[in-house]
C-alpha cells in the first residue's frame, strides 16, 4: 500500500506564513520589516508554484512559493503525480546529508550546456538514487524560477504597477515550528515573492464573467493593451517561455490587463553571452538581431492575442481588428534604446548578471 501524501498545511485557506523579508520594494508600498506574518485567503493555483491571495497589515497581496514539494504539474512524472510523502523526505535529507547534492548540481549544469536534449526531471526520476535524485532536480528547478521571476520584476522596475504587479518584496518562508528561516542556502529554504493583488481574472477566463467588456470596441482596447504590454516586456530585453492569454490578469473595475508569472524567461544579455561563449558570435555577428529573432520565434503577442481573438469571434460573432508588431519593428525600437557606454562589453567580458546559487 502506498504512503498517503504530506499535507502542506501552511499553504492552505485560513493558515498563517511567516515571511523573513530578504529585499523589500522601493516602490509605493516599502517594506520596512524584517519578518511579517500573512493569512492565506485562497489558493489560486498550485500548477508549478502555489499561489495564494493572503492579507497583511489590513491590505490584500499575492504571495507565490517556489517549493519542490508543490506542484501539480511540477512533480508529474510521465503523466502521474508525484506526491511529497514523509519517505520521499527523509531521502532527500539522507542526499543531502551525504554531501551528493553539490556533484549533482554541477553534473545537471553540465548536461545542460552541453545536451542537445538535457534529462527531465522524470528520466532522472528513472535512474539510480531516483526518488532523491527527482527531489534534488525539482529543488534546481524551483531554485531558478525564483531567481528568474525576482529578476524580471528587477529589469522591468519602470511598469511595475502599470504593466505587471509591482513587486512588494523577496522573501524567505519561516518553517512552520521556527523562529526564523535559515540566512543562508542548504537547498531546503523556500523563497517566495509578495506582489500586489490585482482584483479580478486573467484574461482568459474573463470572456465567461459577468463583468466584463460590454462592446466590441472595448474588447479591442483590452486585446490591444494586453498585446501591447508584451510588446513593453520584449522591448525591455525579456522574452516570457509561457505567453498566454492566462498569464494576463484584468483589474475588474478598469480593465486594465496586467502581465503576470515571469518563472521561465529568456534575458537578452544572457542570450548574447551564451552566443559568445559557444562561438556563435562571428564577425559581423548582431547580438540584438539574434535575440530579436528569438522573440518572433516565442512570438509572445501573438500567443497572447490570437486566441482572444478567435474566441470572441465564436462566442459573440464579430471579429476584433488588433495591431501586433511588425517584422523588424521590436529591433528597431531596441535600437533605438540608449545603452550605458561599456555595459554590454562589460557583460560580455565578465558574464554580469548571471543566475548562481549563493
Amino acid at each position: 500500500m502506498s504512503e498517503p501524501s504530506v499535507r502542506l498545511a501552511e499553504y492552505q485557506a485560513d493558515k498563517v506564513i511567516q515571511l523573513q523579508i530578504l529585499e523589500g520594494s522601493s516602490g509605493s508600498f516599502d517594506m520596512t520589516e524584517k519578518n511579517v506574518s500573512v493569512v492565506v485567503e485562497r489558493v489560486i493555483t498550485e500548477t508549478l508554484s502555489p499561489v495564494m491571495q493572503v492579507r497583511f497589515h489590513d491590505r490584500l497581496a499575492i504571495l507565490k512559493v517556489y517549493d519542490r514539494r508543490c506542484g501539480t504539474y511540477l512533480r508529474e512524472c510521465h503523466g502521474k503525480h508525484i506526491p511529497y510523502t514523509a519517505q520521499v523526505e527523509t531521502a532527500y535529507q539522507s542526499f543531502l546529508n551525504s554531501g551528493a547534492m553539490g556533484p549533482f548540481l554541477e553534473e545537471m549544469d553540465h548536461d545542460e550546456a552541453t545536451s542537445e536534449f538535457p534529462r527531465t526531471s522524470a528520466e532522472i526520476r528513472q535512474g539510480p538514487d531516483g526518488i532523491a535524485r527527482f527531489e534534488a532536480a525539482l529543488w534546481r528547478i524551483t531554485d531558478g524560477h525564483f531567481r528568474t521571476e525576482a529578476e524580471v520584476y528587477e529589469r522591468l522596475k519602470d511598469i511595475q504597477g502599470v504593466l505587471i504587479p509591482e513587486l512588494y518584496a523577496l522573501v524567505r518562508v519561516v518553517p512552520p515550528g521556527a523562529t526564523s528561516a535559515s540566512p543562508k542556502q542548504d537547498y531546503q529554504t523556500v523563497y517566495g515573492i509578495l506582489l500586489q493583488h490585482i482584483q479580478g481574472v486573467n484574461l482568459d477566463d474573463i470572456i465567461e464573467e459577468e463583468t466584463r467588456p460590454t462592446t466590441q470596441k472595448g474588447w479591442t482596447l483590452l486585446i490591444q493593451q494586453a498585446i501591447d504590454a508584451t510588446y513593453e516586456i520584449n522591448k525591455r530585453g525579456v522574452i516570457l517561455y509561457d505567453s498566454s492569454p492566462r498569464n494576463v490578469v484584468v483589474e475588474a473595475s478598469t480593465f486594465q490587463p496586467f502581465t503576470v508569472d515571469f518563472a521561465q524567461c529568456f534575458f537578452k544579455d544572457k542570450l548574447i553571452q551564451e552566443c559568445v561563449d559557444s562561438g556563435v558570435a562571428g564577425q559581423g555577428w548582431d547580438g540584438d538581431a539574434e535575440f530579436c529573432e528569438t522573440a518572433q520565434r516565442f512570438d509572445n503577442c501573438s500567443a497572447v492575442g490570437l486566441s482572444m481573438v478567435r474566441r470572441l469571434r465564436k462566442s459573440f460573432g464579430f471579429t476584433v481588428e488588433v495591431r501586433y508588431p511588425k517584422a523588424g519593428e521590436l529591433l528597431s525600437d531596441i535600437k533605438r534604446q540608449p545603452k550605458p557606454e561599456g555595459k554590454m562589453n562589460e557583460l560580455l567580458q565578465h558574464g554580469e548578471g548571471s543566475t548562481s546559487r549563493g
